[in-house]
Protein backbone atom coordinates (compact mmCIF):
# COMPACT_ATOMS: atom_id res chain seq x y z
CA UNK A 1 0.00 0.00 0.00
CA UNK A 2 2.83 2.42 0.86
CA UNK A 3 4.50 1.77 -2.48
CA UNK A 4 1.27 2.51 -4.32
CA UNK A 5 0.75 5.85 -2.52
CA UNK A 6 4.34 6.87 -3.33
CA UNK A 7 3.80 6.12 -7.00
CA UNK A 8 0.52 8.04 -6.97
CA UNK A 9 2.24 11.03 -5.31
CA UNK A 10 5.02 10.95 -7.93
CA UNK A 11 2.45 10.80 -10.71
CA UNK A 12 0.54 13.73 -9.19
CA UNK A 13 3.76 15.74 -8.97
CA UNK A 14 4.62 14.88 -12.58
CA UNK A 15 1.17 15.92 -13.77
CA UNK A 16 1.42 19.19 -11.80
CA UNK A 17 4.84 19.88 -13.32
CA UNK A 18 3.53 19.11 -16.81
CA UNK A 19 0.52 21.40 -16.35
CA UNK A 20 2.67 24.22 -14.97
CA UNK A 21 5.11 23.86 -17.89
CA UNK A 22 2.26 23.96 -20.40
CA UNK A 23 0.78 27.07 -18.76
CA UNK A 24 4.14 28.84 -18.83
CA UNK A 25 4.73 27.92 -22.47
CA UNK A 26 1.27 29.01 -23.55
CA UNK A 27 1.41 32.26 -21.61
CA UNK A 28 4.80 33.56 -22.69
CA UNK A 29 3.05 36.75 -23.80
CA UNK A 30 2.11 37.46 -20.17
CA UNK A 31 5.53 39.02 -19.77
CA UNK A 32 5.09 41.27 -22.82
CA UNK A 33 4.17 44.86 -22.10
CA UNK A 34 2.13 47.29 -24.11
CA UNK A 35 3.26 50.94 -24.22
CA UNK A 36 1.12 53.68 -25.70
CA UNK A 37 3.69 55.93 -27.35
CA UNK A 38 1.31 58.60 -28.63
CA UNK A 39 -2.31 59.65 -28.92
CA UNK A 40 -3.43 61.07 -32.26
CA UNK A 41 -6.33 63.50 -32.60
CA UNK A 42 -7.14 66.27 -35.06
CA UNK A 43 -9.65 68.48 -36.79
CA UNK A 44 -10.51 65.85 -39.41
CA UNK A 45 -12.88 63.72 -37.29
CA UNK A 46 -13.69 62.94 -33.66
CA UNK A 47 -11.82 59.60 -33.56
CA UNK A 48 -8.78 59.10 -31.38
CA UNK A 49 -5.94 56.89 -32.55
CA UNK A 50 -3.18 55.34 -30.48
CA UNK A 51 0.31 54.43 -31.61
CA UNK A 52 1.28 51.47 -29.43
CA UNK A 53 4.28 49.16 -29.19
CA UNK A 54 4.49 45.80 -27.48
CA UNK A 55 7.81 44.82 -25.99
CA UNK A 56 8.77 41.32 -24.94
CA UNK A 57 10.05 40.28 -21.51
CA UNK A 58 13.63 41.11 -22.59
CA UNK A 59 12.62 44.71 -23.34
CA UNK A 60 12.86 44.29 -27.13
CA UNK A 61 10.33 45.77 -29.57
CA UNK A 62 8.02 43.01 -30.78
CA UNK A 63 4.84 44.45 -32.28
CA UNK A 64 3.55 47.81 -33.49
CA UNK A 65 -0.16 48.50 -33.07
CA UNK A 66 -2.38 51.24 -34.42
CA UNK A 67 -5.75 51.47 -32.69
CA UNK A 68 -8.55 53.91 -33.52
CA UNK A 69 -11.44 54.47 -31.14
CA UNK A 70 -14.59 56.40 -32.03
CA UNK A 71 -16.07 59.16 -29.88
CA UNK A 72 -18.59 56.57 -28.63
CA UNK A 73 -15.77 54.29 -27.46
CA UNK A 74 -16.08 51.69 -30.24
CA UNK A 75 -12.82 50.29 -31.60
CA UNK A 76 -12.88 51.12 -35.31
CA UNK A 77 -9.41 49.74 -36.06
CA UNK A 78 -6.89 47.64 -34.17
CA UNK A 79 -4.05 46.67 -36.49
CA UNK A 80 -1.03 44.64 -35.34
CA UNK A 81 2.28 44.54 -37.22
CA UNK A 82 5.37 42.51 -36.29
CA UNK A 83 8.25 44.95 -35.93
CA UNK A 84 10.22 42.92 -38.49
CA UNK A 85 7.57 43.75 -41.12
CA UNK A 86 7.66 47.45 -40.25
CA UNK A 87 11.45 47.36 -40.50
CA UNK A 88 11.56 45.39 -43.76
CA UNK A 89 8.84 46.99 -45.89
CA UNK A 90 6.94 49.56 -43.87
CA UNK A 91 3.23 49.20 -43.14
CA UNK A 92 -0.01 50.93 -43.99
CA UNK A 93 -1.52 52.22 -40.74
CA UNK A 94 -4.60 53.94 -42.10
CA UNK A 95 -6.73 53.68 -45.21
CA UNK A 96 -9.92 55.54 -46.07
CA UNK A 97 -12.13 55.11 -49.13
CA UNK A 98 -9.61 52.70 -50.69
CA UNK A 99 -6.84 55.30 -50.40
CA UNK A 100 -3.64 54.95 -48.40
CA UNK A 101 -3.61 57.74 -45.81
CA UNK A 102 -0.85 57.00 -43.28
CA UNK A 103 2.25 54.78 -43.60
CA UNK A 104 4.96 53.87 -41.10
CA UNK A 105 8.48 52.75 -41.95
CA UNK A 106 11.82 52.60 -40.19
CA UNK A 107 14.93 54.39 -41.35
CA UNK A 108 18.08 52.30 -41.32
CA UNK A 109 19.82 51.54 -39.05
CA UNK A 110 16.98 50.61 -36.69
CA UNK A 111 17.41 48.46 -33.56
CA UNK A 112 14.67 46.41 -31.91
CA UNK A 113 16.57 46.81 -28.62
CA UNK A 114 17.10 50.59 -28.60
CA UNK A 115 14.91 52.00 -31.39
CA UNK A 116 15.85 54.48 -34.08
CA UNK A 117 14.36 56.85 -36.59
CA UNK A 118 10.94 56.22 -38.15
CA UNK A 119 9.03 58.01 -40.89
CA UNK A 120 5.30 58.65 -40.85
CA UNK A 121 4.19 59.41 -44.41
CA UNK A 122 0.74 60.93 -44.88
CA UNK A 123 -1.43 61.80 -47.86
CA UNK A 124 -1.30 65.57 -48.23
CA UNK A 125 -3.51 65.92 -51.29
CA UNK A 126 -5.71 63.10 -52.52
CA UNK A 127 -6.56 65.03 -55.70
CA UNK A 128 -2.92 65.23 -56.82
CA UNK A 129 -1.51 62.23 -54.95
CA UNK A 130 1.00 64.42 -53.06
CA UNK A 131 2.50 63.04 -49.83
CA UNK A 132 4.38 64.59 -46.90
CA UNK A 133 6.39 62.90 -44.17
CA UNK A 134 7.33 63.42 -40.54
CA UNK A 135 10.47 61.82 -39.14
CA UNK A 136 10.75 61.09 -35.42
CA UNK A 137 12.83 58.89 -33.16
CA UNK A 138 11.46 55.91 -31.23
CA UNK A 139 13.99 55.56 -28.41
CA UNK A 140 14.39 53.41 -25.34
CA UNK A 141 14.18 55.40 -22.13
CA UNK A 142 14.81 53.23 -19.09
CA UNK A 143 12.58 50.17 -19.46
CA UNK A 144 10.14 51.84 -21.86
CA UNK A 145 10.19 53.35 -25.33
CA UNK A 146 9.09 56.87 -26.23
CA UNK A 147 8.84 59.17 -29.23
CA UNK A 148 11.19 62.12 -29.61
CA UNK A 149 11.25 64.75 -32.33
CA UNK A 150 14.42 65.23 -34.36
CA UNK A 151 15.14 68.17 -31.99
CA UNK A 152 15.04 65.74 -29.03
CA UNK A 153 11.71 66.87 -27.58
CA UNK A 154 9.43 64.17 -26.17
CA UNK A 155 6.16 63.76 -28.11
CA UNK A 156 3.18 61.99 -26.55
CA UNK A 157 0.49 63.42 -28.84
CA UNK A 158 0.09 64.21 -32.51
CA UNK A 159 -2.44 66.57 -34.03
CA UNK A 160 -3.59 65.91 -37.60
CA UNK A 161 -4.51 69.14 -39.32
CA UNK A 162 -6.82 68.53 -42.25
CA UNK A 163 -6.07 69.85 -45.74
CA UNK A 164 -9.41 71.32 -46.78
CA UNK A 165 -10.12 72.54 -50.31
CA UNK A 166 -12.77 75.31 -50.57
CA UNK A 167 -14.87 73.31 -53.05
CA UNK A 168 -13.86 69.69 -52.53
CA UNK A 169 -13.69 69.64 -48.74
CA UNK A 170 -11.17 67.36 -47.03
CA UNK A 171 -8.50 66.24 -49.51
CA UNK A 172 -5.76 65.08 -47.15
CA UNK A 173 -3.64 65.85 -44.11
CA UNK A 174 -2.01 69.29 -44.21
CA UNK A 175 0.25 68.63 -41.24
CA UNK A 176 1.03 66.05 -38.59
CA UNK A 177 2.15 68.04 -35.55
CA UNK A 178 4.03 66.38 -32.64
CA UNK A 179 3.13 67.73 -29.19
CA UNK A 180 4.42 67.08 -25.63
Amino acid sequence: MKADSGIVREMEDSVKTLILTMILCLSADLFAREITLATITGNIDTDTSYFIVEIDDAGILDTVRFRTVTKEGRIALDAHFPVETVDATGVLLLERNNRDILRLETIKPFSYETGGQVKLSYLYNGATGAWKALKVHVVKSGEDFEIRTLKGEKATRFFTKGNFHPLLGLIGIADLIPMP
